[in-house]
């Protein structure tokens, strides 16, 4: 079962029913090329689940909260689960109902936890990471305008989040979902995702998306994150799933042909890679 209610004005959230008790809401991403956050709501009957939230900024707090007060008018209790330390996906966890009493857990990987409690101490923390790219040719011109004006530094969470710790093995239950807790690195160096076998969906997070490939980037103290990520990719090929629920725009109905797209994608820029640069690179085959 799949419906996205009727929309009757511009200011209402968008919320879509996946399956009994789940729901899709829609969180705008202002001015950025992700368009929108998608967030999961399990509704239960004692406890309810918010997977991911949102940039920490007014259209995404009031879109989220709108849904979040229609589809759990009772106010029962949520907890959080944080797939990646990335902020459009948790960028607003302070702000969650519970999180600042300790009535609610906030749960994420240990490493990215830190990641994002790390975002919520100011200018030091930015100064750092541009500091790293000072010996690859950034200017101090496109250092301020980045530690300025990226929304990872101008939209992070408002203050620190004593995370409950998560890992690979973990298991949640909320309603009539048993989710299984599995590690995803790459996108970041602690993602995480949860697979439900019952139904058969798999929340990807940022590991696997329909329209777009999630970025690769370079982290301190996690060396070849596209290789990890690679072999997050085979260890969920292996995984009966029915429908996966991305991070951002379209779900993905057939997920190991979406898998196949995604490491062809990365096979074709290693080669073109080795070619323009004149430098041997093997593309393993055990991905």
């Amino acid at each position: 079962m799949r419906n996205i209610r009727n929309i009757r004005d511009k200011d209402s959230p968008v919320i879509e029913s996946i399956s009994q008790g789940l729901y899709r809401i829609e969180v705008p991403l202002p001015k950025s090329p992700l368009k929108a956050l998608n967030a999961y709501f399990i509704k239960g009957e004692k406890r309810n689940l918010l997977i991911d939230n949102g940039f920490n900024r007014p259209e995404c707090r009031d879109a989220l909260f709108s849904a979040l007060h229609e589809l759990n008018p009772s106010q029962t209790a949520t907890d959080y689960f944080i797939t990646h330390g990335h902020a459009d996906h948790a960028g607003l966890t302070p702000e969650l109902p519970g999180v600042s009493d300790g009535s609610a857990k906030a749960m994420g990987s240990s490493r990215d936890a830190e990641l994002i409690n790390s975002t919520t101490t100011g200018p030091g923390f930015w100064e750092t990471v541009l500091n790293r790219m000072r010996p690859h040719g950034l200017s101090e011109q496109e250092m301020i305008a980045m530690r300025d004006n990226h929304p990872a530094a101008r939209y992070c969470p408002s203050q620190a989040v004593p995370y409950q710790p998560v890992a690979e093995g973990d298991t949640l239950t909320y309603a009539d979902f048993v989710l299984q807790v599995v590690a995803v690195p790459g996108h970041t160096p602690g993602q995480l995702s949860l697979y439900a076998p019952k139904q058969r969906f798999f929340f990807a997070g940022d590991h696997i998306l329909g329209t777009i490939t999630p970025n690769i980037a370079h982290w301190s103290g996690f060396p070849d994150a596209l290789g990890q990520y690679l072999q997050s990719l085979e260890k969920i090929r292996r995984m009966d799933i029915h429908l996966t629920l991305t991070g951002h725009r379209a779900l993905v109905e057939r997920t190991t042909e979406r898998i196949d797209e995604l490491v062809a994608h990365h096979r074709k820029r290693l080669v073109g890679r080795a070619v323009g640069y004149h430098f041997d690179i093997v593309v393993r085959e055990d991905f």
